[in-house]
């Protein structure tokens, strides 16, 4: 991993000096809580062309889940033979068929209910003063990084935001019709010094703060903060 990551990111920054914005290759493929996730993750590049290029032109999951199955399944003979014209990487690609079908059709409900902070890495964050940041997106609660101490995770929480007010509330946030929350479990004071924040980031914004709910607060425990925006239709509609 760290030499296929590595020399990718290698490459990417030398794009980059030339003006060239190549995407990411890998995004912490480790993280991942099933192997559909992993695969989303890791060689991103190579994933993304097999689907826009295969498993879509196919029908993808637009024609059922028996054409969807028979897709995957060509999909990753595919991928086996790109690893290499032997009955080696064509069973590895199936293998992973196999289980990549079983967590779809069985296990993948199961996996998404699940968290990602298990008791060791909880340790080592804190040895390491890592704090996790983490997206909810629905009903699944999903990593989205790590950082180095709780300054460095609220500003990657608010360019996340500056980065949903310009991509998908951009229409809502140009017309100012964007709300802001802020959420806390059992740390009133810093939550209200992280509000200040807040608001000093979005002035013309409207917020509000409150507790985190119950559910959520037990899963991730004491002295967390969160951040969320809401889009509203304007009062003629």
């Amino acid at each position: 991993y760290f030499d296929f990551a590595g020399y990718s990111e290698m490459s990417n920054g030398l794009a980059a000096m030339l003006s060239f914005d190549c995407p990411a290759n890998f995004d912490l493929p480790y993280i991942s809580a099933s192997i559909t996730e992993f695969w989303r993750r890791w060689h991103i590049s190579l994933s993304g062309w097999f689907r826009d290029y295969i498993y879509i032109p196919l029908g993808g999951n637009r024609k059922g889940a028996a054409r969807q199955l028979f897709n995957m399944f060509v999909v990753w003979a595919a991928t086996g033979i790109w690893h290499g014209a032997n009955w080696n990487f064509i069973v590895w690609g199936l293998y992973y068929f196999v289980l990549l079908t079983v967590e779809k059709l069985f296990l993948l409900k199961y996996l998404k209910k699940g968290g990602r902070i298990t008791p060791a890495a909880a340790a080592i964050g804190t040895v390491l003063n890592l704090k996790p940041v983490l997206q909810i997106q629905g009903e699944k609660l999903d990593a989205f990084a790590k950082a180095r101490g709780k300054a460095a995770a609220k500003k990657i929480m608010l360019n996340a935001m500056d980065d949903d007010m310009e991509k998908r509330f951009k229409k809502a946030f140009t017309e100012k019709r964007v709300r802001i929350q802020a959420a806390y479990s059992g740390n009133p004071e810093e939550a209200e010094e992280g509000a200040l924040v807040v608001k000093e980031h979005f002035p013309d914004l409207d917020f509000h703060m409150d507790p985190l709910s119950l559910s959520v607060a037990c899963h991730i425990g004491h002295g967390a903060l969160a951040i969320a925006c809401t889009a509203y239709l304007p009062e003629d509609e």
